[in-house]
């Protein structure tokens, strides 16, 4: 089911193809030109209908704010931990290894 688009796309890509194929240049040439403004044609209406859709619907209502939780940021280790109460023991090794231990 989820092939049926491009492949309908496709035939209709090919069809297109062997249809200029068969017409003289100037045919082909003239059909591209009515192509070409009735496909832009649809996009711009299709663009002021999404654009007067979006304006006419109410916005939704931004969440409510809260507080945020505090954020202890421990200096010269690089860890930060975050959350109610968040804290922490660190303890460099003499080899500059860190150890944590969460409370």
């Amino acid at each position: 089911m989820r092939w049926v688009a491009p492949i309908g796309l496709a035939v209709l890509i090919a069809g297109a193809g062997v249809f200029f194929a068969v017409q003289d240049l100037g045919r082909a040439d003239q059909y591209a030109s009515v192509g070409s403004f009735l496909l832009a044609l649809a996009l711009a209406g299709g663009s002021v209908v999404v654009h007067l859709r979006r304006r006419g619907s109410p916005q939704e209502a931004p969440p409510p704010v809260r507080d945020a939780p505090p954020n202890n940021t421990i200096v010269g280790a690089g860890v930060v931990f975050t959350g109610p109460g968040a804290r922490a023991d660190i303890t460099f090794t003499g080899d500059e290894r860190r150890r944590r231990r969460k409370k």
